[in-house]
Parts: C-alpha cells; structure tokens; sequence
C-alpha cells in the first residue's frame, strides 16, 4: 500500500467520524457570507440588512409561538394570532427579499453567489437557516443588527 493511500484512507475517517450537521453547514455558509461581504461597502450594507431581517423575523417566530401558546391555554385569542402570523409572513418575505438582493449585489460585484442556490426557495428551509444564525447569536450574545 502507498503512503499516499493510507494518508487519504485516514482522512475518510477523519471526516467521518466529525459528522458535518446540517446546522454546522448552515452556520459556514452565513459566515463566509459575511466574511466575503467585509471588502465591499455596498454588500456589506445589505448584509447588515439582512442580519436585522434575521433578528426581526426570529423574534416574530417567538411571538407567533407565544400567541399559540396563549391559545391553548385559553388565554390567547385567534385575532392575536392572525395579527402575529401575518407579521411573521411580512418579515420572512422581508428576509427573502433581502437574501435576494444580496446574491444580485455579489453577482455584480463578480463575487460568487451559489450560496443563494444552496439556501433554496423553500420559505421552511428558510425559517431553519434563520433559526440557526440566531440561536448562535444567542449562545454567543453578539447581537445582530
């Protein structure tokens, strides 16, 4: 067997056993977002855009949850409810349109923007990577926007 065989055989395993989840995954991609956004003051201005999209739709997420909550317990109404959901749609929209403004803006700026097709269309995967970047704001207590 060669040395080189081995070394890559090894480093399978390596990679195996670390287990990349899919929140690490989401995590990597929001930070080379960022990192790559620091070089130009246009993006970059979209991105802190998009962190206060993050913050403010995560904490609607929150609300939303509370009023459902509230609900069940017998203390919550369906006009809450309502008012709450469609705050929640009016700022996921908001992240969307934010999220899309920034892939245009790195397209322009001759930066690659395949991390848009990896986030995808789906509004749930969406609330997912969202979800991730702020509860890793929360551990970390660096706030977004």
């Amino acid at each position: 067997m060669s040395e080189s065989f081995l070394r890559e055989s090894w480093q399978r395993v390596a990679e195996q056993e670390q287990e990349v989840t899919p929140e690490m995954r989401d995590l990597e991609l929001y930070f080379d977002i960022r990192e790559r956004s620091d070089g130009n003051e246009k993006i970059k201005a979209i991105m802190d855009r998009l962190d206060h999209d993050i913050a403010q739709y995560t904490e609607a997420l929150f609300r939303s949850e509370r009023e459902w909550v509230r609900r069940e317990r017998g203390s919550g109404d369906n006009s809450s409810i309502e008012a709450s959901d469609r705050n929640r749609r009016i700022l996921h929209d908001s992240l969307i349109d934010t999220l899309n403004q920034l892939s245009r803006a790195y397209r322009t700026a001759g930066l690659d923007n395949k991390w848009r097709n990896m986030l995808g269309l789906d509004r749930d995967r969406l609330a997912l990577w969202a979800m991730t970047i702020a509860r890793q704001v929360m551990r970390t207590e660096e706030p977004l926007s």
